[in-house]
């Protein structure tokens, strides 16, 4: 779980990442691959979702931007994402359900007997048909290639530091305060100033909300595969075109991740000039009240991603449909920018969800393979955690807050909510103290 929080910069890195590093350690710990995978599919989207510095930050910025330009809201893409971090209840209560979980060691439903299956030293499900990635198999170093780790570290590292201070710099440079050229008089002028606002929140925010966050991330990307090259034929790790051949290993990984975000943009595109937007306003308008749209809007776009696998393709279906339905619908209101910012971040939330549910989802699928656990074991045991903290957090969150609840108090109210459930329907998984129970002592199961 605290891995999945520090691989926070895109989903289908975290979920490589953690998933086949952490199960040699959670299959001698006794440990089930469906918990694994859990774990995994959990914090991957979540955390990728909320993070300021991501790749889900970079086309949901772009979303907001085109939406907020179209209906004259004045307002930055990275302006509204971070005005919405809050309100962004199913992502914040999974995480939190995820640590409580993993801290308590309580489970319920058929996650529960998976993990007494695994302490019994099962760690997969006899006559489980696991899935396994050749493209993970063929990515392994060979034999006598020493392991280390801050080749792993730096390369990451820069791409994290080099995408915050990026966008810092991306955003002072296109304000109104931007930094100047080296070679014009007053350089030294606005570096001064750039320094002396770099502590304040304010300024931050500002840079952030002007910044070029594609373009930023794009160059961060590659800053980090240029040090990962250099670090691997320089230390004599790998030679030149097995580096390349290596790095070229991992587009097929990306390519539905491609091939959706063209699908998506061309399904905007397309409700764009059929009016989509408008003939939902004519529909509904008059059925539904507007404090009940964010609560709809959520398990509207759960329905789209679990039909159709795709987080990012139900957002880019619904974000522009939903947005200007809900900006019409509550004009005039007193609370009508609070209710518009849920439904932004209803549709986020709720496409993570269904996204979270659908057998055919791409981090679903990829989360079976880096845990190498059965698909079916891991939806099966995973859907009743991920409907809890639905539930949660449609009650309390989309619909609670849309009627007047107070952001602090719904969070609050949303986290003891969403815990409880361990106490009161689950069960630890063995006795602590059994000798049965390989999570007791360091032995292998």
């Amino acid at each position: 779980a605290a891995l999945g929080t520090a691989i926070f910069f895109d989903d289908y890195a975290n979920t490589i990442v953690v998933g086949t590093s952490m199960r040699p350690i959670t299959d001698q710990r006794g440990i089930s691959r469906e918990k694994l995978a859990y774990l995994v599919d959990s914090m991957s989207a979540p955390v990728a979702g909320i993070a300021i510095i991501s790749t889900w930050v970079g086309y949901e910025v772009g979303l907001f931007g085109e939406i907020s330009a179209q209906l004259g809201l004045g307002r930055s893409g990275y302006d509204i994402f971070l005005s919405i971090v809050t309100l962004r209840f199913y992502c914040l209560l999974t995480i939190v359900f995820v640590f409580a979980n993993s801290f308590l060691g309580r489970d319920y439903g058929p996650m529960l007997r998976a993990e007494r299956r695994a302490a019994a030293g099962q760690v997969a499900r006899p006559g489980a048909r696991t899935l396994t990635a050749g493209s993970f198999a063929s990515s392994e170093p060979a034999d006598g290639i020493p392991h280390r780790w801050f080749n792993a570290v730096l390369p990451v590292g820069l791409v994290v530091f080099a995408a915050i201070f990026g966008m810092y710099w991306s955003g002072w440079s296109s304000g109104d305060l931007s930094i100047p050229a080296l070679g014009d008089p007053g350089v030294m002028a606005g570096w001064a100033t750039a320094a002396a606002d770099f502590g304040d929140w304010g300024a931050w925010r500002d840079a952030f909300s002007g910044a070029d966050s594609a373009k930023v991330l794009f160059w961060a990307s590659i800053a980090g595969t240029v040090l990962a090259f250099v670090l691997a034929v320089s230390q004599r790790l790998l030679s030149p075109v097995e580096a390349a051949s290596a790095f070229g290993r991992t587009f097929p990984a990306m390519w539905l991740a491609v091939s959706i975000l063209v699908l998506a943009w061309s399904i905007r595109a397309v409700c764009d000039d059929l009016g989509t937007s408008i003939y939902l306003v004519g529909l509904v308008g008059d059925l539904l009240a507007p404090a009940a749209l964010p609560v709809v809007t959520f398990l509207l776009a759960a329905a789209v991603a679990f039909a159709t696998g795709t987080s990012w393709g139900t957002m880019g279906i619904l974000l522009p449909a939903m947005i200007p339905l809900a900006f019409f619908m509550t004009q005039g209101l007193p609370n009508a920018e609070l209710l518009l910012l849920l439904c932004f971040g209803a549709v986020l939330d709720g496409a993570i969800f269904g996204d979270h549910c659908s057998p055919i989802s791409d981090t679903t699928v990829m989360s079976s393979i880096a845990s190498s656990c059965d698909h079916l074991d891991h939806v099966r045991t995973q859907v009743p955690y991920a409907v809890t903290t639905m539930l949660v957090a449609g009650f309390f969150g989309y619909m609670g807050v849309a009627f007047g609840l107070p952001v602090s108090v719904a969070l609050l109210m949303g986290v003891i909510a969403v815990v409880s459930p361990l106490y009161l329907l689950g069960k630890p998984i063995v006795d602590d103290a059994s000798p049965q129970n390989p999570r007791s002592d360091g032995d292998e199961p």
